[in-house]
């Protein structure tokens, strides 16, 4: 399957250092909140693990809806498209390459429900500072 992925798109493999411990991880022990870097980002983002949002209430700058708004803000600069109030499932569709990526994963049932891409970008009209932070 990793071997059929249409250009620009293929397997990574990131090198990830192993864990001191050795103690073995329990879910009654897992920790409420998660920690992601951004080397564009001042700071780390702390995110509440039950929403996947920051302690604010705001989105993530590595969730769908950021990465979207982002997206968004560059087809408007870009392209004569009216991207403005796509679903995110319907910008995809936009991506012929992404398109055939689709496909192999359905054939290999590697697919997220269908709901989790059925949302408006709730970002309207955002300040790029924030958005490429």
């Amino acid at each position: 399957f990793i071997s059929s992925l249409p250009p620009p798109f293929r397997l990574h493999k990131p090198i990830l250092a192993r864990a001191a411990s050795t103690e073995a991880r329990t879910p009654a022990r897992a920790p409420s909140f998660s920690v992601c870097w951004s080397v564009t980002a001042p700071l780390p983002e702390v995110l509440n693990a039950m929403t996947g949002k920051l302690e604010s209430g705001q989105p993530s700058l590595l969730c769908k809806q950021s990465m979207f708004a982002r997206w968004q803000y560059l087809m408007r600069r870009l392209s004569p498209l009216k991207v403005l109030h796509l679903l995110y499932k319907e910008a995809k569709l936009l991506c012929p390459a992404y398109q055939v990526l689709h496909l192999l994963y359905n054939e290999a049932k590697l697919l997220c429900p269908a709901y989790q891409d059925l949302f408006t970008c709730e970002l309207v009209d955002p300040d790029p500072r924030f958005l490429f932070a």
